[in-house]
């Protein structure tokens, strides 16, 4: 069969444009002929996936203040504006996975509302003020634009699908019927352990998005009763000064297979967050054989079992006190490696790829669950 995905722009290989890089890889390693079709792209090839751009399609804005991501400058002139494709006549099977972009398609992946993330994320201390103010003024226009454009995707789409239980969930208190949950992908000949005897003298954690991806309490609180964190992300950086304690080493960007080695050699992972509808750092930390302590709620609740393959917290306070409990304690290490493993199957891109095909040949034969 031949595919074509729809991406938001793809300015790195990871975030909303992931799952579909990493299927595209693996449909294309199976011989099948897949297109990504994209505003524009900063990826000239990728695994002999072919990329097109549409940009001269789509009248680019210049960057403000609120629009400076470009996901959420495609985003915020899709509310007003969207750009809606028309499908080729062809026998190619069309996956839209773009918040902006509007097309006929045969699947619609949802990833998320982002009136949702912007939500929870304006709750959080560590969101800029600024930011909050902005948004309470315009929060209620954006949310009934975004819930038409996603009432567009649903009546353009055969099926609908979401990247969690969480997601589906969300997607459904606006009314949009949702047909199946396929979780993201994750290569496992990428993310696996390193070594038999990993060091576990550290705890790795993630900085992201600020006020999303990021507690800065809790991490300054760890540090200052005496754990040693190392902390990874693009954005890790701006954190530097907010951050400044021995206990705690920035890394900023690092490469997958660095990252591989820092998932692998960490007693936990250390994942703090306001808005997660899925979470892969969960997913790829237990992939490598290393155990999560995360919130017990959205995506990484269906990710991570409680006492199994990490631990699972109420709240900041909960978690700290966890932390700290197995950075003296530790934990059978043996038991949860491999529980950890054997969960991360579940998440394979070759198992994730079957899922897909399963569900569009189901589709082409008129047998829509």
């Amino acid at each position: 069969m031949d595919f074509v995905f729809f991406t938001d722009p793809l300015t790195s290989v990871y975030g909303a444009v992931r799952p579909a890089l990493t299927v595209s890889k693996e449909l294309a390693r199976r011989g099948h002929d897949v297109t990504i079709l994209t505003p524009y792209s900063m990826l000239s090839d990728f695994h002999k996936v072919r990329i097109a751009e549409i940009k001269e399609k789509i009248q680019r804005s210049g960057k403000t203040v609120l629009t400076k991501i470009p996901l959420l400058r495609e985003w915020m002139k899709a509310l007003i504006l969207p750009y809606v494709h028309e499908r080729e006549k062809s026998e190619s099977l069309v996956i839209n996975t773009s918040s902006s972009l509007i097309t006929e398609a045969d699947a619609y992946y949802g990833q998320g509302q982002i009136t949702k993330a912007i939500d929870d994320m304006s709750q959080s201390r560590d969101f800029p003020l600024r930011y909050k103010v902005i948004y309470k003024f315009i929060r209620g226009m954006l949310v009934n634009l975004e819930k038409r454009l996603m009432m567009q995707f649903r009546e353009n789409s055969a099926l609908f699908i979401t990247n969690s239980n969480f997601t589906k969930s969300l997607y459904e208190s606006w009314g949009i019927k949702v047909d199946h949950v396929i979780y993201p992908p994750l290569d496992l000949e990428v993310f696996r352990p390193t070594t038999q005897k990993p060091s576990r003298d550290y705890v790795l954690a993630y900085l992201g998005i600020r006020g999303k991806e990021t507690n800065l309490k809790v991490i300054k609180e760890l540090a200052r009763q005496g754990v040693k964190i190392k902390a990874f992300g693009k954005s890790s950086k701006e954190y530097e000064k907010e951050l400044s304690s021995q206990n705690i080493e920035i890394l900023g960007y690092v490469d997958d297979n660095t990252l591989v080695d820092l998932y692998t050699n960490a007693l936990f992972t250390l994942f703090t967050f306001t808005h997660e509808p899925f979470g892969y750092i969960p997913v790829e930390s237990m992939a490598c054989g290393t155990p999560v302590i995360t919130y017990d709620k959205q995506g990484p609740k269906n990710t991570v079992s409680h006492n199994r393959t990490g631990w699972l917290v109420s709240n900041d306070e909960e978690l700290v006190r966890e932390a700290i409990r197995i950075w003296k304690q530790g934990y059978d290490e043996s038991s949860i490696k491999n529980k950890c493993l054997a969960n991360a199957q579940e998440y394979d891109v070759k198992k994730i790829a079957d899922e897909w095909l399963n569900c569009l040949n189901q589709l082409r034969c008129g047998v829509k669950s």
